[in-house]
């Protein structure tokens, strides 16, 4: 919520250092934590073994992909006009083939 310049603790882990900038947002990807060391390296976070953390890194929290909103009423029009469609087609099919 914070995001800033936090005190470098030796015994501190990287939640321990995410909480001191007030933690996760709501939008925040908690699996998905990138640290880039004073010398270049980066590592990323995987699900067991967060990296460790080192004077002068820089944590990034990325944030959730913003998802459009499922439109119901868009997705029937658009299932209805395929399936006028196939019938139109089948339609055609058939009166064809008498």
């Amino acid at each position: 919520y914070n995001p800033g310049y936090v005190q470098f603790n030796r015994g501190m882990g990287l939640n321990n250092y995410i909480e001191s900038a007030g933690g996760f947002t709501l939008n925040a990807r908690k699996k998905y934590i990138t640290i880039i060391y004073p010398n270049g390296d980066v590592k990323v976070k995987d699900s067991f073994f967060p990296p460790r953390v080192k004077e002068g890194s820089i944590i990034i929290v990325h944030k959730a992909e913003d998802k459009l909103p499922f439109d119901g009423t868009a997705f029937l029009k658009e299932t209805a006009s395929i399936v006028a469609s196939l019938a139109t087609i089948f339609f055609i099919i058939e009166s064809q083939s008498k």
